[in-house]
Formats: C-alpha cells, structure tokens, sequence
C-alpha cells in the first residue's frame, strides 16, 4: 500500500466507498473515515488506506490515555492531545504528512514489528500519585522508565498536565 501509486490508492478508496457498510463487520467505521481523511489529508495519501485497513481506531474520553510502543504505528486525526517520547531521532512518517516529508517505504516496512494487539491493550489507567499532597494528582505511568504523565484536577473543574521524569515519579 505505500508504494501503490496515487491513483491506486485512490481507487482502493472509491471501490471501499461502493462497499454496503454491513460488509465491513465490526468495522463500520470504514466508510464514514474516508470521506473525512480524504478532506484531511490529500486522497492520494497512502496513511489513509494504513489507518483504515491496518490500525485500531479510537475515540479517546477526555483525560484518558494510551501507550504506544516505540515500534508501533499510530496516527493522531483530531482533538488535543500531549504526545510524548523518549529522547530520539527515529520518527518514520509514511503518510498523513507532505510526500517530501515521508521516509522510505522500504525502511518503514522493514523496521516496524507487526504484532496484532486491541485497542483496549494500549490504554493506561491513572493510578494514584504519592507525590500529590492534595490527592487531586494522579499519574499515567506507561511500561518504560523515562517519563510519566501527571494529570491534576484544579480548582473548578480545570485540568493540568504535564510530563513528569521518571525519577520524580
């Protein structure tokens, strides 16, 4: 799919938009993304067809959130979100972004690891955090030493986050 050409791509594309959305399974999201990625994102883009044909979609709830392991494959499609990473200079970008901003598809194919998982196995709980003298911190701690996020309930219902290390965890 990243090598395909643009009008493959596009007509992979047209031919899923012809599909009744029943056919899709459990899946019926598929159709309804199409439309909505194409405006996004350019319709040649071969991210659309990795993210609806590859990935777990999901629908955050606020204050939530999930672990995506240094290998994985993710795309972030709309809302606000604190993404953070170790320190590193290995993004790959095949897709959702510009062609001449996008890495070897050889590269990406040959470095990802292609295990299945549920969406609901990346979601992390919030568990209470030692360091909160009020009890209104809590803190997302994903399956690696170098950072944890902590998540604080203010006065009034407003939320702070932030990225806290690892050792003042």
């Amino acid at each position: 799919m990243l090598t395909d050409s643009e009008s493959s791509i596009a007509e992979v594309q047209s031919e899923l938009l012809k599909l009744p959305k029943d056919s899709f399974g459990d899946l019926t999201y598929i159709p309804s993304m199409i439309p909505r990625l194409q405006e996004q994102y350019d319709k040649t883009d071969p991210g659309i067809l990795i993210a609806l044909l590859t990935m777990n979609f999901l629908t955050l709830p606020p204050s939530s959130a999930i672990y995506i392991p240094a290998d994985g494959v993710h795309a972030y499609l709309s809302g606000s979100i604190i993404e953070c990473m170790a320190r590193s200079n290995n993004v790959l970008n095949t897709g959702f972004c510009p062609a001449a901003d996008r890495n070897s598809a050889d590269l990406f194919v040959n470095t990802m690891i292609y295990d299945p998982h549920k969406s609901q196995d990346c979601m992390l709980e919030n568990e209470k955090w030692d360091k909160s003298a009020s009890g209104k911190s809590k803190v997302f701690r994903p399956p690696l030493s170098e950072f944890a996020v902590a998540w604080t309930v203010l006065e009034g219902g407003k939320e702070k986050v932030q990225s806290v290390g690892a050792r003042a965890c």
